[in-house]
């Protein structure tokens, strides 16, 4: 088997698990966006550059609309940043929270157009207040 195929079904095991999977090879359309948490200070003093919100590179599943099925799982980047190929349709983005269930985020709804990547941003809570 050629690396490139090894390294193609690699990124397909990686990005389609379980029973609601959904095949991503040339897809041109997905979501890209940031991942950011905050508050980041007990008060939040504006123009103070330590309290804006940071980057996270947190994990987030992918699930079918209704939330049944996994369809992928990525994590961000060091700067909170991802880019996911996925087919047209909508889903239920998950994000995982922190060890002790600090930062968190809710589940949000998403739809992908066709020959799109869609942006969307997701918001972590920190608790700090």
């Amino acid at each position: 088997m050629s690396l490139l195929r090894m390294l193609m079904m690699s990124f397909l095991v990686s990005m389609c698990s379980g029973v609601g999977c959904i095949p991503v090879i040339g897809s041109s359309s997905g979501i890209f966006g940031t991942i950011l948490a905050g508050p980041q200070c007990p008060v939040q003093i504006e123009g103070d550059p330590q309290c804006d919100d940071k980057p996270l590179a947190a994990t987030v599943i992918v699930k079918t609309a209704d939330g049944l099925f996994e369809v992928a799982r990525f994590t961000a980047d060091s700067n909170g940043e991802f880019r996911v190929p996925l087919q047209p349709g909508s889903y239920l983005l998950d994000p995982l929270p922190g060890e002790n269930g600090f930062p968190h985020s809710s589940p949000q709804l998403v739809t992908v157009e066709a020959d799109t990547f869609t942006q969307v941003d997701i918001s972590y809570d920190t608790g700090i207040r």
